[in-house]
């Protein structure tokens, strides 16, 4: 039992490192996803006006441009398997199916988180924010919510991969799915930034917490089918 656990995470390890590495080969899909986002949020911050509550806006315009950036990754991390036919040679693979959607979600993760961590600095610098101790609860708000994106994200792609316009199809088919998500993460975000109690940010959190939960059940129960089926 304990080798074929370690069997497994070994298996989504490889996942993970095999697109790790064609990205540092490539560089072409996180490059893309920061300029895109560091563009746009200059571009928002030129173009507020002076006197307008920053703190109002922010939280939406950050998530949405991290969800146009991510839906990038997204739909760069199927095309590239699609492309070379290394999602037939991965599903031939002796392996369970779901190590296959669990190590594109923690590939797909971690170019999103370093992708906040890159936006942050600049959004503090842009909007002359303090973040502080609230530093903390608004890192378990995005990685809450970027877990959740991403799962369902990943899950999505893989069903739009063989489509003639995935790049479209893809947010057409995200959007309705991920908008609670996007609400409660934005409205959390906003009550961190105005410096509201950490009792007023539970609701969202624990919405957060059950959404991904059933969320990522509901894929990881999906994905064999659908991969059988691609």
């Amino acid at each position: 039992m304990g080798k074929k656990i370690l069997e497994f995470f070994r298996t989504i390890q490889l996942i993970v490192r095999k697109d790790l590495l064609a990205e540092t080969r490539t560089r072409e899909s996180f490059p893309q996803m920061a300029a895109f986002a560091v563009l746009l949020l200059v571009i928002i911050n030129i173009t507020l006006q002076i006197g307008t509550a920053v703190q109002e806006i922010l939280p939406g315009i950050l998530w949405i441009i991290l969800i146009f950036a991510g839906i990038l990754g997204l739909n760069h991390s199927l095309a590239l398997e699609h492309e070379n036919d290394c999602l037939h040679g991965l599903r031939a693979c002796p392996v369970p199916r779901c190590t296959l959607y669990l190590g594109k979600i923690v590939g797909n993760f971690l170019y999103m988180a370093l992708l906040e961590l890159i936006l942050w600095p600049v959004v503090m610098a842009l909007f002359n924010l303090s973040l502080g101790w609230s530093f903390l609860p608004l890192a378990m708000i995005f990685l809450l919510g970027t877990l959740g994106f991403v799962g369902i994200g990943t899950l999505f792609a893989f069903i739009s991969t063989n489509t003639r316009m995935r790049e479209v199809m893809l947010p057409l088919l995200l959007f309705p799915i991920i908008l609670p998500i996007l609400l409660a993460a934005v409205k959390s975000t906003g009550k961190i930034l105005a410096q509201k109690p950490w009792i007023e940010i539970r609701f969202e959190l624990q919405f957060l917490i059950v959404f991904d939960l059933v969320f990522l059940g509901l894929a990881l129960l999906l994905f064999e089918y659908i991969i059988e089926n691609e």
